[in-house]
């Protein structure tokens, strides 16, 4: 069984990287593999850096362990984000 559903409001708490949002970004899940282990997340765009290279709608697919089910206090204003500042540097987003 999946640990999470279609429609869920999940939190990356995974590596930072550069195919990846900052650590606390809140995403929706949008589709779940065959396994129940992989989800497709949406988060905001602004939140991963690299992709403002692809295509509208294109999301990435994040195993069980970098996600977390998210509370009440998960739920932050969404603010306009210009610049990042990552583990490895400034990153324009």
């Amino acid at each position: 069984m999946a640990k999470f559903y279609l429609g869920q409001m999940v939190k990356y708490v995974g590596r930072e990287g550069f195919w990846s949002p900052p650590v606390g970004t809140v995403g929706t899940v949008i589709k779940i593999n065959h396994w129940g282990t992989n989800f497709l997340v949406d988060f905001p765009k602004e939140s991963i850096v690299s992709i403002d290279q692809l295509p509208d709608n294109s999301y990435f697919w994040f195993s069980e362990d970098e996600l977390e089910p998210v509370n009440d206090q998960d739920m932050i204003k969404k603010v306009k984000v210009r610049c990042i500042k990552r583990n490895w540097g400034w990153a324009k987003a």
